[in-house]
């Protein structure tokens, strides 16, 4: 099941996400004396608003550009002149940067930076890349840098016609990066007459430690970018190394919050655990700038991650308030109502996140996710398609295809999808997690027991590892093992069962249940249970999950005799079955677990008709059926067990057992 895409690679991910969909803050370089307010870099601001002035003035005529959209400009990554050609994430950090400062114009489209940086390296022209990204201008540059010198060449592209508006160049020592670029935004003013600067306003020079802390940083997003365990862990060491230095600088804590927050999905990192990382530098960031989106970015992941999605999507949704360009705060955003069975809200907030960039890995991948929900896994796997178009090299694209398609009951692809993806990225913490659920799948519980070793190795705490060892004991018959497991976790737990549970706790409290009610100890089943659906823990399962527990839960309070609260944890359960239904959720397994649900009612007709809706949709997992009490009423059925053999012929179809 894919949860969180992550942020992103992009993760994001997708980044697991993945924008600037990727979270660069608009550059604070300084404190200035005597204000609590931090000053973006000047010449950056001057040069938003003239481009800006541009292009709004263009689109107001469309006998000009031929569009009646709106104002829109794509800034391409600036090109490495150095003479080692080893200077990459100073010279794309420059073109970030002004990037960022583009965003905060308003009424300005700006392309995010993951689809714009998707045509590095490639022999697209200006117009083409215009089209593919529904922008009227392109910005372009390159950068040389060597030693303290710095030569910056920046030129601005009318996309009708792919003509120059106007180019120049400018040698300067690298301390008076600021004064370089007062000059290009008083060059672009001049060519295109517009008179927007107050040239009363003075520029800043940097220091040595300034000038060493903005490196450290664009080197940190250099290798944030990347997505990559290793990457992520050597992007921590730069932004802490930039925060040393230049300790009031604000994209190297918000940097370092989302290299933390990042760690869960290619790391080692439990929800928990990187919100404990994550509190001091988004508590910092939000003391020195609380009017940043990527300040509240981070702050609301940081919250995600302990299963506060109200707080969460507060804080995403003030970061857009703040910046409506900022493709990651849409992308996170649709992923907490995800979490929340809101499928209608995230398709409408993923839409946004792919409208501002069309190429970004991870929200691709996630728009594709609320098309594979719906039911519509072909129309879902195109935006893969579309994902690996960009980037062929993302490991990604292959183990979230590997994951629909194991929803989807077609696992020998989706094995053959999950193997290539361990193969491009060997670090991924999703991959032998992917692997394992579909060699469970496949029956193949010797295989699956070594990737699931393998998980436990890379990320022992992470509630995924902790559901995939559960279910590797309960589908295959080790019960008392499913039993010891979930009690060690639970113990392993400090947190109270209320507030800001996590969701490793609510993982290990369902298992438990579970795994009491398989030994007979339906009161302990029932206690565990209704902690795992408490409504105090914010944070939810997908959504035929949720349903499962809360099937569960109505089934022990059954078997105790308790017929009222049963009766209404059922009410309840079919109402939440019902809402999702709505949204537009209908995946096998939540029509399955609709099924289920009809069986603890007692309605037995309903429950296997809508089982054999289910297996039309693509519901093999006949394993599920043999151990999960929720069927245990249906067993005696001859139309069920023909259902459970059909299942398994499937299975043993593409190579399983």
């Amino acid at each position: 099941q894919v949860t969180g895409l992550i942020p992103l690679p992009t993760h994001s991910d997708v980044l697991e996400v993945a924008v600037n969909s990727n979270g660069i803050a608009p550059t604070a370089w300084w404190r200035a004396p005597g204000r609590s307010r931090f000053i973006l870099g000047g010449a950056l601001l001057l040069a938003a608003a003239v481009v800006a002035a541009w292009l709004m003035a263009r689109s107001a005529d469309p006998a000009k550009t031929g569009r009646t959209r709106g104002p829109s400009v794509a800034v391409l990554p600036f090109a490495d002149m150095s003479p080692g050609r080893d200077q990459e994430y100073f010279a794309e950090g420059l073109a970030d940067t002004l990037l960022n400062s583009l965003a905060q114009v308003g009424d300005l489209k700006v392309a995010a930076r993951t689809s714009s940086f998707s045509f590095k390296g490639t022999d697209a022209d200006a117009r083409e890349i215009a089209r593919q990204l529904g922008v009227s201008a392109v910005l372009e540059g390159s950068v040389q840098k060597s030693g303290n010198r710095i030569r910056v060449i920046v030129q601005l592209i009318n996309a009708d016609d792919g003509k120059h508006l106007w180019s120049d160049n400018f040698d300067r020592d690298l301390e008076d990066i600021f004064t370089v670029q007062d000059e290009i935004s008083m060059a672009i003013v001049n060519a295109l007459q517009v008179a927007l600067v107050d040239e009363s306003r003075s520029s800043r020079q940097l220091n040595a430690s300034q000038i060493r802390a903005y490196d450290l940083y664009l080197l940190g997003r250099h290798y944030w970018h990347q997505r990559t365990a290793s990457s992520i862990r050597r992007s921590i060491d730069l932004f802490q190394e930039a925060i040393e230095l230049n300790p009031e600088f604000v994209p190297s804590y918000t940097g370092l919050a989302d290299a933390y927050n990042l760690l869960t999905v290619y790391g080692d990192l439990s929800g928990p655990r990187a919100a404990e990382m994550m509190a001091g530098p988004v508590s910092k960031a939000r003391d020195l700038d609380d009017q940043l989106a990527e300040v509240h970015t981070s702050y609301g992941a940081m919250k995600e991650n302990l299963g506060d999605l109200n707080a969460a999507e507060q804080a995403y949704r003030r970061a857009i308030q703040l910046n409506d360009n900022y493709a990651l705060a849409y992308m996170w955003l649709g992923n907490v109502l995800i979490y929340q069975s809101r499928l209608s809200e995230a398709r409408e907030a993923y839409g946004q996140a792919l409208n501002l960039d069309p190429l970004n890995v991870a929200v691709n991948l996630n728009v594709g996710r609320t098309e594979v929900y719906r039911g519509n896994l072909e129309r879902g796997l195109s935006y893969v398609d579309r994902a690996r178009e960009s980037n062929p090299a993302s490991a990604l694209t292959y183990q979230i295809t590997a994951s629909w398609l194991r929803q989807y009951g077609r696992l020998d692809e989706a094995l053959e999808a999950a193997r290539r993806a361990e193969a491009m990225d060997p670090e991924g913490a999703q991959n032998p997690i992917t692997l394992a659920h579909i060699l469970i799948d496949l029956g193949d519980f010797a295989q699956a027991e070594k990737w699931i070793a393998r998980a436990a190795e890379q990320a022992p705490d992470n509630w995924q590892y902790g559901w995939l060892q559960s279910e590797y004991y309960f589908l295959s018959g080790d019960h008392e093992a499913l039993a010891r497991f979930a009690r060690e976790r639970l113990e392993a737990f400090d947190a109270p069962r209320s507030g800001s549970a996590s969701m490793d706790r609510k993982v290990a409290d369902f298992w438990h249940g579970l795994a009491s009610m398989l030994a007979g100890d339906d009161r302990a089943a029932e206690e565990h249970l209704a902690a795992a659906n408490a409504d105090a823990i914010q944070y939810h399962l997908e959504i035929s999950r949720e349903l499962s527990a809360l099937g569960l839960h109505a089934l022990a309070q059954q078997r105790l005799g308790e017929s009222e609260p049963a009766s209404r944890t059922l009410r309840r359960s079919l109402a939440v079955a019902e809402e999702a239904r709505q949204q537009g959720w209908a995946t096998p397994n939540f029509i399955a677990q609709e099924a289920a649900l009809m069986a603890i009612a007692g309605n037995a007709g309903g429950a296997l008709s809508t089982l054999e809706r289910a297996m039309q949709s693509g519901f093999i997992r006949y394993r599920v059926l043999e151990h999960d009490p929720c069927w245990s009423s249906l067993r005696e059925s001859g139309r069920f067990r023909r259902m459970v053999a059909e299942m398994e012929s499937r299975v043993a179809a593409q190579g399983g057992s």
